[in-house]
């Protein structure tokens, strides 16, 4: 039909009106924007209906939850009110610890760097993907025993635009700056700054707390070799790969993301095995299976 174009369900959606084909340079654009605007109206369509789904599967729980709490005995539903109010106090008591964590380590620990300055080189694709890995980070962090100080720097012109619209934001426990980390670390000396990439010739074994480690914000790392290595080369800052070929082996167009080196990071920093950090941050679908990697050693 032809109710889109305005509020509602179909919002943001043209309306088929307005789809003319006068307006396009040949049949075929004019039948693929047709097209696109049938995807549009089927995906909206579709989430409409998963969440009158999720809505009616959720208002079915709360029932069967009264039910059964209303067929329970006085001492019963004592007990159950009891359990559910630690349940609540246990949850609040985790959120305090690990806010109290997270300021600790906004103030004194270790310096976690994403390098943002490379929105010039990634499509506008690729910047959300990047923005999402960013997401991934922060979750990653916050949940840690052991979270890091960390540092968006150069977050600026349209990647630090989609920075800023990430939801909340502004409540994370990182310093996001528009400057490079040259400048946000300007009074530390050059030797204390390390740049993580696999193409460094140094091969990390422990993480110096002095150090300032810069992980390179880039997706699609493959079109781009040797970036981060050429970056830190002419800024006269030191590189360093993980030991991540000492330990496993990966298939080999594999590429990690930001979130995984700094999952890598902190798995590390909770079991100071290489091995074991890089098997619980690196998904099991990147890592070699290891009766293959002895056929292929054999």
């Amino acid at each position: 039909g032809d109710a889109s174009g305005g509020g509602g369900l179909f919002a943001g959606v043209p309306a088929l009106s307005s789809i003319v084909r006068e307006d396009f340079p040949s049949k075929s654009a004019y039948k693929k924007a047709l097209k696109t605007r049938r995807r549009m109206m089927q995906k909206l369509a579709r989430r409409e209906e998963e969440k009158a789904e999720k809505a009616a599967r959720s208002k079915a729980n709360w029932e069967e939850r009264k039910r059964r709490f209303e067929a329970l005995g006085p001492e019963e539903r004592a007990k159950f009110i009891e359990e559910k109010r630690a349940r609540v106090e246990a949850r609040v008591t985790t959120a305090e610890a690990r806010k109290k964590r997270q300021r600790e380590a906004s103030v004194s620990g270790q310096n976690i760097v994403i390098d943002l300055e490379f929105g010039d080189v990634m499509q506008p694709g690729e910047m959300r993907s990047l923005v999402h890995q960013l997401s991934y980070c922060y979750a990653s962090n916050r949940r840690s025993e052991h979270p890091c100080r960390l540092s968006f720097t150069g977050a600026q012109g349209a990647i630090g635009a989609l920075v800023n619209k990430i939801p909340g934001i502004e409540r994370w426990f990182v310093n996001k700056e528009e400057k490079s980390y040259l400048e946000v670390f300007g009074d530390r000396k050059k030797e204390d700054l390390v740049y993580l990439t696999a193409d460094s010739d140094n091969v990390i074994e422990d993480f110096d707390p002095a150090k300032v480690y810069i992980i390179g914000g880039l997706v699609d790392r493959n079109r781009h070799k040797g970036i981060c290595k050429k970056k830190a080369d002419e800024q006269g800052i030191q590189t360093a790969q993980l030991p991540v070929r000492e330990n496993i082996k990966l298939l080999s167009s594999t590429v990690l993301t930001v979130n995984q080196v700094l999952d890598i990071y902190l798995s590390f920093q909770e079991c100071k095995d290489w091995e074991k950090a890089l098997q619980k941050a690196i998904p099991t679908r990147k890592v070699v299976a290891e009766n293959q990697a002895a056929e292929e050693d054999g």
